[in-house]
């Protein structure tokens, strides 16, 4: 579809400005609230306090100020990352085992760390190693666990199910997020939509051929929509009792955030979220 430049800058303006704005509506729950605060939140506190905070720049004897250690890190992973993102981006996934039988398909398919099963391989890409758990923010036990259910997913449960052929799992690539016809060429999606306003046609669909998703793309899905029934067994009493402390103010009041954003007069957002909560009570 053929769109002008300014339809799509305001389209993302839109979307960015409708983020902020159902932030200051929703901001008696997710700010003003320490409940809703979320783990990495508190990298990016202690980075912006790192650049706010009046520190002289002076080096240290034997040592460098916060603003120096940030300055020198952002280089160095500017230009690490050229290396791997730029020059050389096979290093992202190296594979022994690709290397070494190089003419076979069950060693590409099982070594392969961007369309197969990725065992014996590694990455010296910063940004690969921090997609599965960043280790700079998350305890220990949270990377061990995530650590544990990637090897589960990765290594047992998906590669079972494509060697049993699972869903037709074999006539498609082990890893990719692309959608494949009936026989594992690449989905056309322009023949199943109408090409006046670009919505769905059941009847070219139905003439066309149902859509078919890699094995591993296909159980992350699954797995995700999993996750909503997961949390409300396991931790929605947990949520409920934090949601409705986080509607009491009182509970609240001595939080140094809140002792410290009293002082500024809130927001035309915050006298819009009241009036929601008046229409709703009432």
């Amino acid at each position: 579809m053929n769109t002008s430049f300014f339809a799509i800058l305001f389209m993302s303006l839109t979307i960015q400005l409708m983020s902020y704005g159902f932030a200051g509506l929703f901001s008696k729950l997710l700010v003003n609230s320490p409940y809703m605060w979320y783990p990495f939140v508190l990298s990016d506190v202690s980075f912006y306090r790192t650049l706010r905070e009046d520190e002289e720049f002076v080096r240290p004897k034997g040592g460098v100020t916060k603003f120096q250690f940030f300055i020198i890190s952002s280089i160095i992973s500017f230009a690490y990352y050229m290396v791997p993102g730029y020059f050389f981006p096979s290093i992202a996934a190296l594979s022994f085992v690709c290397w070494v039988w190089k003419d076979s398909v069950i060693a590409q398919l099982i070594g392969s760390g961007r369309n197969g099963f990725g065992m014996g391989s590694f990455t010296l890409d910063w940004a690969s190693i921090s997609f599965i758990g960043h280790p700079l923010i998350l305890p220990l036990s949270t990377i061990i666990n995530m650590m544990a259910g990637f090897i589960l997913f990765y290594y047992v449960v998906t590669p079972l199910a494509y060697w049993f052929n699972l869903y037709n799992a074999q006539r498609f690539p082990f890893s990719s997020t692309t959608f494949y016809q009936y026989n594992g060429q690449a989905y056309n999606i322009s023949r199943i939509i109408n090409e006046q306003d670009l919505t769905f046609n059941q009847e070219k669909y139905e003439n066309y051929s149902n859509i078919y998703l890699g094995v591993v793309y296909l159980f992350s899905i699954g797995f995700a929509l999993a996750t909503l029934s997961h949390f409300c067994l396991f931790h929605g009493r947990e949520t409920w009792k934090q949601f409705k402390q986080a509607l009491n103010n009182s509970s609240r009041a001595g939080d140094i955030d809140n002792r410290l954003m009293n002082k500024h007069p809130p927001s035309i957002f915050y006298f819009s979220w009241n009036m929601l909560v008046d229409t709703f009570e009432h």
